[in-house]
């Protein structure tokens, strides 16, 4: 089958700036070698000079860095290859990393906790509304595509968001996902995540992660992060009783019995 749709991109070309300093052996005036080593691959890479001379101790030497990608690309920080430096008989070698931007992305989120919101909670925020125990707490969650409209393979679809907080139920992590959804560019959606606060959650400050992931058309997964904190407090006269038990089952009049809760 035939197609005439691009497979690969390429990126915007790095500088690579290097200083003396970062080269062992090299010498001001004296060239020294680049190379591209390892080069995984899915990936194409080429460098713009074939070696660098230093004209002092203090002065970079840029170097451009073009790389060309498959469209099926995660967004995920991937290890192109092996930059490699040789100055007269010293080689030395540095990973040359790249990472994709996910233009999968958080809009907002807003958390309920028992009738009362924070609408806006970022990363690395508290929410500011403490959850009691047997609260529900829901977490609405409007992600966004960041695909412009003109980009026609851009659409995604069977978005799932997971909400987790860590060792929320006797120090097991408690976990609940979003149903499936689509997002054409530049669209937006929200979706609700609902928790009831276990009764065996303690006192304490506990870690949430959000993670949403997608795929666009051309298979190439989309995964936004966003982590915050909620806590949780136990009012001091809260005393539930879990279970009662009354022993015998069955008494008659003038007849004792225990009750156990």
């Amino acid at each position: 089958v035939r197609s005439d749709k691009a497979t690969t991109v390429v990126l915007t070309p790095t500088i690579l700036s290097v200083v003396l300093a970062d080269v062992p052996g090299a010498v001001i005036g004296q060239p020294v070698a680049l190379a591209l080593e390892g080069v995984a691959a899915k990936y194409t890479a080429s460098l713009s000079a074939a070696s660098i001379t230093f004209a002092d101790t203090a002065t970079p030497v840029d170097v451009k860095l073009t790389i060309t990608v498959p469209k099926d690309q995660d967004s995920e920080k991937s290890k192109v290859g092996t930059l490699k430096l040789t100055a007269s008989t010293t080689a030395t070698t540095l990973p040359v990393y790249m990472e994709t931007e996910s233009k999968l992305s958080f809009k907002g989120v807003e958390v309920e906790v028992a009738g009362e919101t924070d609408s806006d909670v970022g990363e690395g925020d508290q929410v500011s509304k403490k959850a009691l125990l047997l609260d529900e707490v829901t977490f609405s969650i409007e992600m966004e595509n960041l695909f412009p409209n003109e980009n026609k393979e851009g659409d995604m679809e069977d978005i799932e968001i997971t909400a987790t907080i860590e060792g929320l139920d006797d120090g097991d992590d408690v976990e609940e996902s979003s149903d499936n959804f689509d997002l054409g560019t530049e669209d937006k959606e929200t979706q609700d995540i609902v928790f009831t606060i276990p009764k065996a959650a303690d006192d304490q400050i506990y870690d949430v992660t959000l993670v949403a992931e997608g795929e666009d058309e051309n298979g190439a997964t989309h995964k936004a992060v966003r982590n915050f904190q909620l806590e949780v407090k136990k009012e001091k006269d809260d005393v539930r009783i879990n279970k009662a038990e009354v022993s015998p089952s069955t008494v008659a009049c003038d007849e004792t019995f225990t009750l156990s809760v």
